[in-house]
C-alpha cells in the first residue's frame, strides 16, 4: 500500500482505512484500464479494416468560455428566484 511500518503505526485504524479503500479503488481502477485496453486490442486484431485515426483520437471542441458574473448580477439572480439575503 505504500505506506511504512512506522507510519502504519501513527495511523489511527480510521485513517488506515480510509487509506486501504484508496488503495483497493486504485488497484481496480488500474484492472478495469487494463481490461478495456485488453478488450480494444483484440477488436482491433479481429477487424478486416482499422479505421483511421483521426476517428479514432477524435479531438474534443474546446469549451466555451464561461462568463464571470458581477456581484450584483448574481444577486439580482437570486432575488429572481425569490431568495432573501444580506445584500
Amino acid at each position: 500500500m505504500g505506506i511504512s511500518p512506522e507510519e502504519f503505526w501513527r495511523l489511527t485504524p480510521f485513517e488506515f482505512n480510509l487509506i486501504a479503500e484508496g488503495f483497493v479503488a486504485r488497484e481496480e481502477r488500474k484492472t478495469s484500464d487494463l481490461l478495456y485496453l485488453a478488450w480494444h486490442v483484440e477488436a482491433f486484431a479481429r477487424a478486416k479494416k482499422l479505421p483511421k485515426l483521426e476517428i479514432l483520437i477524435k479531438k474534443k471542441a474546446p469549451k466555451a468560455q464561461r462568463k464571470v458574473l458581477s456581484k450584483d448580477e448574481l444577486i439580482n439572480i437570486a432575488k429572481k428566484k425569490g431568495l432573501t439575503g444580506p445584500w
